[in-house]
């Protein structure tokens, strides 16, 4: 099959469906499909890099997005409007999640390949250090209290959220409120946001709050109604996880007193922050800068994520409560032994796993 060709007699269906199985060969998290002027491109993210897969007849477009959203289940003869849909493929483990967006050439598709992940239960396989992981084991553990996973968009936060929600015993009820739902948790009740319908992470949390839960999580603490719910939930004796955009662990904590929380409700309720990027891994098949076929002669395959993990103490709750600077907090948890982003960082490349170059560019 021509790609690159003038777009007549292509066959829609069976182009559409290629791209999606050399995605799903390449190992690539999402699909990006633009249209420019003179032309569709085509990208794959791999290892958090965009890389051009095709550049596609402009004729083409149309038909590739209403392919597309056919396979997703959602209206075809909406272009003005935003949209967002799921769809299966036998071949892929797992659901691909389709968002179209209307822009200045046309709309443009990006599809996230939503992957099973039989690692989730295995906090160690994330590439959490020993020591960490025993705290979190025990952390989860807890009756109530907040446990916060920060970074910015793609460093993985999702990955460790549901790892550590797959460890809870079905003794304990957990559910969720998710925008969206990515992947399934057995015993787990999960609620998708749907805004259009008034449920918004505040008023999806009042409601899971009078279903009996013993775990909560929310997906993320984007406003102070959120945040505050949360915390009124993690200090009446529920366990609650969620996530914020911050760039280190105790950022976290200076984010929650920004939105009006009062020192001592933080204080009171969290237990434990981590922070976390992912930095490409060096290909272990070849270990060389030049590459090898593995890993498409880049020297890197696959990624691992680098932690910042704070467990809140006797001596940074007390600090908590005088609303300090992030730099008082950042001594005393180095004092107590605190290991930063950068200290997993270099820890992982004098293991060979990952490049000191790469992992300072990425902090």
């Amino acid at each position: 099959m021509d790609l690159h060709g003038s777009g007549e007699n292509t066959d829609l269906p069976a182009l559409v469906e290629n791209i999606l199985q050399e995605a799903d060969r390449a190992g690539a998290s999402d699909i990006h499909i633009d249209p420019f002027e003179s032309g569709v491109l085509v990208r794959f993210r791999t290892d958090g890099f965009l890389l051009v897969q095709h550049r596609l007849a402009k004729s083409l477009h149309a038909s590739i997005i209403s392919r597309i959203k056919i396979l997703a289940r959602i209206r075809t003869d909406l272009h003005h409007l935003p949209q967002d849909g799921r769809l299966t493929r036998p071949y892929h483990q797992g659901d691909i999640r389709v968002s179209i967006m209307p822009t200045y050439y046309g709309e443009s598709a990006v599809l996230r390949i939503l992957r099973d992940r039989p690692d989730f239960a295995q906090i160690e396989s994330l590439g959490i250090s020993a020591t960490d992981a025993k705290h979190l084991a025990t952390a989860i553990r807890r009756k109530r209290g907040m446990i916060l996973i920060t970074g910015p968009t793609g460093s993985g936060k999702t990955t460790t959220l549901y790892s550590l929600l797959r460890l809870i015993t079905s003794d304990r009820l957990t559910v969720t409120i998710e925008d969206p739902v990515e992947y399934i948790l057995p015993t787990a009740r999960q609620i998708q946001v749907d805004a259009e319908h008034g449920v918004t992470f505040s008023a999806g949390l009042r409601s899971i709050l009078r279903q009996d839960p013993d775990v909560i999580m929310v997906g993320e603490i984007r406003d102070t109604d959120t945040a505050h719910i949360a915390i009124h939930a993690a200090l009446t004796g529920h366990l609650l996880f969620s996530t914020l955009h911050t760039t280190t662990a105790l950022s976290a904590i200076i984010r929650l007193l920004d939105m009006g929380i009062a020192p001592y409700l933080i204080s009171a309720t969290l237990e434990t922050i981590i922070a976390q990027r992912l930095i490409r891994k060096k290909c272990q098949r070849c270990k060389r800068p030049e590459g090898c076929r593995a890993c498409n002669y880049t020297g890197f395959h696959g990624r691992i994520a680098v932690y910042e993990l704070v467990t809140i103490t006797d001596a940074l709750r007390e600090a908590i409560t005088t609303a300090p600077t992030l730099s008082h907090l950042q001594t005393i948890a180095e004092h107590e032994g605190m290991q930063t982003l950068a200290d997993d960082g270099a820890a992982k490349a004098e293991q060979g796993l990952i490049e000191k170059a790469e992992m300072l560019s990425t902090l």
